[in-house]
C-alpha cells in the first residue's frame, strides 16, 4: 500500500497530495478574498504542501499565501520557485538563470512569504544561455547563507538531473504530469524519483 505521506530531501515530511496556489485569484478584492479562504480550507483539510512561485503574479502569488496562512503551521511547508523574468515590452516573459537575478528573486521571496528561510526552493526552469553550475552555484550559495533549506528544479530531463547532482544535493523534482497531460518529453519519464527527491505535479 502507497503512504500517504513521503520525504522531501529525505528529511521533510508532508502529505502526498499537495496544493497548487497558481490560480489563486489576486484581485479584484471579492476574488482575493475568495481566494484566500480557498487556501485557508486546504489547510484545514489536511494539506502540508503548497506550491507556488515568483511567476504566479510576479509575486503577488506569494504575498497572497502569506496574507492567508501567516503565521504558517508548524507542518506546512510552502515551495516556491524562480528563475522567470517578467515582460519589459517589447520583450516577453522569459526563462533568466543569472546569479544576480536568482537571488534577487530569493530576497523577495523571502519578504512577500515574511519568512527567513524559504524550505524548498526550486529553480522554475534551467536557463541555457547560463552555465548549470552558476545557476546552482547561486541557490547553493544562498543555501549556505541559511536563505534556503533545499534545492530542487523543474521541467528537467534526466541527463539534466544528473549533471545538477554533480553541483548540489536536489531534493525535488517538479515535472509536469497530470490527468490532462501524460506526455513527457523525451528522457523526462522518471526524472522525479532517487536520491530523496519527490516528484509534482505543476501547470506552469
Amino acid at each position: 500500500m502507497t503512504s500517504s505521506t513521503f520525504r522531501i530531501g529525505d528529511e521533510i515530511g508532508v502529505r502526498r497530495l499537495g496544493f497548487g496556489a497558481m490560480h489563486l485569484s489576486t484581485g479584484p478584492e471579492s476574488a482575493r478574498q475568495a481566494s484566500v479562504a480557498v487556501a485557508r480550507r486546504a489547510v484545514e483539510l489536511g494539506v502540508t504542501l503548497i506550491d507556488t512561485a515568483h511567476l504566479y503574479g510576479w509575486g503577488a502569488n506569494e504575498e497572497l499565501l502569506a496574507e492567508a496562512l501567516y503565521p504558517y503551521p508548524d507542518d506546512l511547508l510552502i515551495a516556491t520557485k524562480v528563475g522567470v523574468a517578467p515582460p519589459d515590452p517589447p520583450h516577453d516573459a522569459a526563462i533568466c538563470g543569472r546569479p544576480d537575478f536568482l537571488r534577487d528573486q530569493v530576497e523577495q521571496g523571502l519578504r512577500r512569504l515574511r519568512v527567513e528561510r524559504l524550505e524548498l526552493l526550486q529553480l522554475h526552469r534551467i536557463d541555457p544561455a547560463v552555465p548549470l553550475a552558476d545557476q546552482l552555484g547561486a541557490l547553493r550559495e544562498l543555501q549556505a547563507e541559511g536563505k534556503i533549506g533545499r534545492i530542487g528544479l523543474s521541467e528537467v530531463t534526466v541527463a539534466e538531473l544528473e549533471a545538477a547532482r554533480q553541483v548540489i544535493d536536489i531534493a525535488s523534482v517538479q515535472n509536469r504530469y497530470s490527468m490532462l497531460d501524460r506526455i513527457q518529453p523525451a528522457g523526462r519519464g522518471g526524472a522525479g524519483q532517487g536520491g530523496g527527491g519527490t516528484r509534482h505535479t505543476e501547470s506552469a
